[in-house]
């Protein structure tokens, strides 16, 4: 099982990361509207792995049980999930 890994060994949690990509966010001026939205999607992705978690626990099975775990506990369509997707810190890792 290959791991997603950051250039860097870290011992950031899924929110540190995660905050560090609305940072990014914030910097290339995106909307408060379009913010809000990657902090709700969020709420998705620590329900299903938890947000003190290390994210170098996260493993592109991980990605794909998650993208599983959304058809299976939401009511999201194709291209939800896909924007769930898109809507993660996986830019900065």
């Amino acid at each position: 099982m290959e791991k997603i890994t950051m250039s860097k060994k870290s011992t950031l949690t899924i929110h540190d990361v995660f905050e560090l990509f609305i940072r990014k966010c914030k910097i290339k001026k995106l909307t408060d509207l379009s913010i809000s939205s990657y902090e709700k999607n969020m709420v998705h992705f620590y329900e299903f792995v938890g947000k003190n978690d290390l994210i170098t626990t996260i493993t592109f099975d991980t990605v794909d049980d998650y993208i599983l775990w959304l058809c299976e506990n939401t009511e999201a369509n194709d291209i939800t999930i896909n924007f769930y997707l898109r809507s993660k810190c996986w830019d900065i890792m």
